[in-house]
């Protein structure tokens, strides 16, 4: 595959919806690490999509501090691209056969009984629904913003808390890494769909805008198509069938140390700290 040097100009998006009974993180967290994600793209464009004053503010102190050119567009969760399908979401997570998964060797890395759990019964079903949305719209938000051109070589989907990964997995620093551009580049999970390690961690998503427009055609095709599984999906599972249907989409850039090392109780360690997020899920 054909690369190109790192630093090529590129268009960083994000978004930041306040949701307090968060379950995942608390807005705290957020409110931490978005000064350090931002750090990292220091000199960089930003698209930033919000819905609140408060969280306009917050990210433009950052970004004047670190010379971040900010771009805002205001939108509501209700207004996403995949907020129609939020009912359909919440529908799949309910109906879930959870025992199906509690049987299988990566229980505890599981999407769906970690959203079921975590999310839907612990935050509850009106904060799982924007939850979904928020993480459904990614590909669109970033395919929307290419579409747009701008000058940019690439387009990037960046969590606004993308900083909790540094130093956690290889070739972490992604403004330096090296490119293929003919391919999605991201990062790989340590996460499991139905038994299966998933090939993609969507906290950090990079791409042309023509491969943004493939990768969203494909995207929107099997969300569609998923939308009546008894299963609670997220943006990872999706792009997970993408990439098992056109591998030649994606490239990675690094993955989890976790999965690599350097002791064999890294994974184990992984796992007794999702158990404490949980809550002690039965095994």
């Amino acid at each position: 595959m054909v690369s190109v040097p790192g630093t090529p100009e590129v268009t960083y998006v994000t978004g930041y919806w306040m949701l307090p009974s968060n379950a995942k993180n608390p807005v705290e967290h957020y409110q931490k690490l978005i000064p350090q994600s931002m750090e990292m793209i220091a000199g960089r464009k930003l698209i930033l999509y919000f819905d609140d004053a408060q969280t306009e503010a917050m990210f433009a102190e950052a970004c004047e501090a670190l010379d971040v050119r900010l771009q805002t567009v205001r939108v509501s969760v209700e207004a996403l691209p995949a907020y129609r399908h939020a009912d359909a979401f919440a529908d799949g997570c309910r109906s879930m056969r959870r025992e199906e998964f509690d049987r299988t060797p990566l229980r505890w890395l599981e999407k769906g009984l970690i959203h079921y759990r975590r999310d839907f019964m612990g935050a509850g079903e009106e904060v799982y629904r924007r939850l979904i949305t928020i993480w459904m719209s990614k590909v669109a938000l970033t395919s929307q913003a290419a579409s747009g051109g701008g000058g940019a070589t690439y387009f990037a989907w960046m969590d606004a808390s993308v900083a909790r990964f540094s130093g956690r997995r290889t070739n972490w620093n992604f403004p330096v890494q090296t490119f293929a551009p003919r391919a999605l580049n991201h990062y790989a999970s340590t996460m499991s769909y139905r038994g299966e390690r998933l090939p993609l961690n969507a906290s950090f998503m990079l791409g042309t805008p023509e491969v943004w427009a493939a990768v969203s055609l494909a995207f929107d095709a099997w969300l569609q198509a998923s939308l009546s599984d008894a299963y609670a999906h997220d943006e990872e599972t999706i792009l997970g069938l993408v990439h098992r249907d056109r591998p030649e989409l994606f490239h990675t850039l690094g993955v989890p140390l976790a999965l690599i090392g350097p002791k064999p109780s890294a994974g184990r360690r992984l796992i007794r700290a999702l158990r404490r997020r949980l809550g002690g899920v039965p095994g």
